[in-house]
């Protein structure tokens, strides 16, 4: 690799909320154990909303935990996640969590036995987007041409026939593929997702690739809606129009779900999530909270009806199943990018997706090259 590869890349300064930069930085040739990542696209989540609104105080970083793109250096011998040396050339995306590879909860010592072991509860782990500048790497956000990628990371190789739009998922769909293995699903249960935004439209397609009989949607966007009933949801529920208590009820014989998913991010719906919720089932929550919110719910017929409550957060463990949903074809993934701009137009694509203009569902950064 040519020793004065530049990138130009986006910078988010949490003291100027509301404000993008586009930088140039000069990388250095990776270390043993790094590489440098060429991006292809890199997705907005609704957390790098959060994050241009200044919800978070991470100084100087570049945004970015959703992309893909191509190796093009190597420091010496640098493997995939399951293990095998990756080329420059091969096709990747990496793990938005950066596990310390250290601590007890990275060698799977530190949790429950009843408990899948989650490097997402790693004790110095870092995440992509989220890494100051002043910190190495410096330039650790796909929102750049190219990203410094550090030796603990990891790296989940694509096939070279899978669409960048659908590559572009994996980070949300490995969220909502632990979702569903928290959830338990199994072939015959009949799921509620709440919430039809990118996390609750991709947890429908899990609990689908799980073996669910049914699933049905509810939420209160039509645009969303209909994207669930593309991607073959048995019934989709308008909130603003019907209860969808009521509705699940119906659906069901008055049996009510055996497992809700709430991806709706809403304190209002962990109550009504749990309505829905039928005996002896499974509550849980992906949907991301602000620090300050509480959410209020009526306990006792959770106590009577044996309804358990969990949490999902992130993806950990769960990219190489969401990989293989991808690439299996079975689901038209790559239509729910509804937007893609150049990387440069990135906070155009923040206020899209804050006005909601033309119903994005995800929206996309592009890269020449």
């Amino acid at each position: 690799m040519n020793d004065e590869l530049t990138t130009r890349s986006i910078v988010f300064d949490s003291d100027q909320p509301r404000r993008l930069e586009l930088h140039e930085f000069s990388l250095p040739a990776p270390a043993d154990g790094e590489a440098i990542l060429r991006t292809e696209m890199a997705g907005i989540c609704g957390a790098d909303h959060h994050t241009y609104d200044g919800w978070f105080n991470r100084g100087r970083v570049v945004p970015g935990h959703e992309f893909v793109g191509r190796i093009v250096a190597l420091g010496g011998d640098v493997q995939d996640a399951l293990g095998r040396p990756l080329a420059v050339g091969d096709r990747v995306v990496p793990d938005s969590t950066i596990p310390c590879r250290r601590c007890r909860y990275c060698r799977g010592v530190g949790s429950r036995s009843d408990k899948v072991i989650d490097y997402n509860a790693c004790e110095a782990f870092s995440l992509f987007g989220s890494i100051p500048i002043g910190d190495p790497p410096r330039v650790a956000g796909g929102w750049s041409e190219y990203v410094q990628i550090p030796r603990n990371a990891l790296l989940h190789r694509v096939q070279e026939d899978t669409p960048l739009a659908a590559a572009v998922l994996l980070e949300p769909l490995a969220v909502a593929v632990k979702a569903v293995s928290k959830a338990g699903i199994a072939p015959g249960d009949t799921v509620v997702v709440q919430g039809p935004g990118p996390i609750g439209l991709l947890t429908v397609v899990a609990a689908q690739a799980a073996g669910a009989t049914k699933t049905i949607l509810v939420g209160p966007n039509p645009a969303r809606l209909r994207a669930g009933e593309m991607l073959s949801a048995n019934l989709t529920v308008n909130v603003r129009e019907t209860d969808p208590v009521a509705a699940v009820a119906e659906a069901t014989g008055g049996e009510l779900a055996h497992r809700v998913i709430d991806a709706s991010g809403a304190t209002s719906a962990f109550q009504q999530g749990l309505d829905m919720t039928g005996r002896g089932g499974v509550y849980v929550n992906i949907g991301g909270f602000r620090p300050t919110d509480e959410v209020t719910f009526r306990p006792d017929r959770m106590k009577r009806f044996k309804i358990d409550i969990r949490f999902s957060h992130m993806g950990s463990n769960a990219y190489e199943p969401a990989l293989a949903i991808i690439e299996s074809g079975r689901f038209p993934l790559e239509k729910l990018v509804t937007h893609q701009l150049p990387f440069e137009q990135a906070e155009e694509g923040l206020l899209i997706l804050e006005r909601r203009d033309g119903d994005p569902i995800k929206i996309a950064l592009t890269f020449d090259g």
